[in-house]
């Protein structure tokens, strides 16, 4: 498939950035990677690219022997000039780096832009700026509810609690987590026929409660969240995943013009959190 993976740094953790290559090498066709950073001062240039070869070390002497993992390792062989895959953008106001992307990487279906190392501010602004301007497939991973429950944590992971080996079966296909695309969420696409660039903030403010919920919420707890405002969860379109249904339950009530019931309700649930 020859696809790129535009792997946005902001987080130090190496370990959440090793989950991501595993996956998009083993699953998602990836072919080169290059490693995105935020606009810094220039005492600061070389940290993406020694946080790189962090992550390009780790992989390269892994935790166990996964397979994913080693494919991952081939793609970044040992003569690979990692300042010509390396770039940085503007974390404070992404939109005003799209246009290079777009021009570097012209394909949409062949580019990845991967936000999982990102804070929900940057991450919710890029999925927004990028789904706007049709650029690339937005994706994050995300851990499945178990892999935060005491039962997980009790475990005896001598590879860390969220190396990669713990989280697919024995064909590396996802078992504790979910890889999602916003690009090919049908409520998203629906959403961008009648959004401009200039109603951005409705996307945004739409993914700060899709996120607020998310990180909130059980899978169980949005059963009892819709049984409480009278709607059927079963009948929520969407994959039977906790993010598909937040994000279906989200527009639901937008459409019926009841998003201050759910509001209300989380805070109800949830009071600390600024709903």
């Amino acid at each position: 498939m020859n696809k790129t993976l535009l792997l946005i740094m902001q987080s130090v953790n190496v370990e959440m950035y090793l989950n991501c290559l595993a996956h998009c090498a083993w699953l998602e066709g990836i072919e080169d990677v290059y490693f995105v950073g935020g606009e810094v001062l220039a005492e600061k240039q070389n940290e993406l690219i020694i946080n790189a070869s962090k992550i390009i070390d780790n992989l390269r002497c892994p935790k166990d022997n996964n397979s994913a993992i080693r494919r991952a390792a081939q793609l970044f062989p040992e003569n690979r000039d990692l300042q010509n895959r390396s770039f940085r953008i503007d974390f404070i106001h992404p939109h005003l780096s799209i246009e290079n992307i777009k021009a570097k990487f012209p394909d949409e279906d062949k580019l990845i832009i991967d936000i999982t190392g990102t804070s929900r501010q940057l991450g919710i602004n890029l999925a927004a700026t990028c789904l706007l301007n049709r650029v690339g497939h937005v994706c994050t991973f995300i851990l499945s509810d178990e892999v935060y429950s005491p039962s997980w944590k009790s475990i005896p992971h001598e590879k860390g609690n969220y190396y990669y080996s713990y989280l697919v079966d024995q064909n590396n296909r996802p078992l504790f987590y979910t890889y999602l695309d916003f690009s090919v969420s049908e409520s998203f696409r629906h959403s961008l026929k009648t959004l401009s660039v200039k109603d951005a903030s409705t996307l945004k403010n739409r993914g700060e409660l899709l996120w607020d919920i998310s990180n909130s919420f059980t899978l169980s707890e949005i059963r009892t969240l819709c049984f409480e405002m009278k709607i059927d969860y079963e009948h929520l379109s969407g994959e039977d995943d906790k993010l598909s249904k937040i994000r279906e339950l989200i527009l639901f009530c937008e459409r019926r013009n009841i998003t201050s019931k759910l509001l209300e309700i989380c805070n109800k649930e949830r009071t600390n959190i600024s709903w």
